[in-house]
């Protein structure tokens, strides 16, 4: 069991994908932040039971909101890793009474179990 219940449960790589970008957006949500665009990207070169896929994201909203999102993310039953997070001001000279808007990018992994043919090709 172990590591099986970590991994995202999909047949294909292009499943894998689509989930992990489904995790990023059901955790924006909850966090109450925006997300942008998403670029899904899959290891064409995987090695062994596990194969990687990624999701880099845009996400907005105030720096509650992006701590949430990205504690969401780590806190799931998934084992994701956050490889990459930068976080800017959009218009740090603006003086405004509203709550201020962060925009970020992020790029998050996870892994899921290679499909038993895929393996018997090798």
């Amino acid at each position: 069991m172990g590591y099986d219940s970590a991994t995202l449960d999909a047949g294909s790589a292009t499943r894998a994908s689509a989930m992990l970008a489904a995790l990023v957006r059901d955790a924006s949500d909850a966090a109450e932040a925006r997300v942008g665009a998403l670029q899904l990207r899959t290891d064409s070169v995987s090695s062994g039971l596990l194969a990687r896929v990624s999701v880099r994201a845009s996400v907005s909203g105030d720096l509650e909101s992006l701590a949430l999102f990205i504690e969401g993310l780590e806190a799931g039953p998934e084992l994701l890793a956050i490889r990459e997070l930068s976080i800017m001001q959009p218009e740090p000279g603006l003086l405004s009474p509203r709550a201020e808007t962060l925009r970020g990018e992020v790029l998050v992994e996870g892994v899921f179990r290679a499909p038993a043919d895929a393996k018997a090709r090798r």
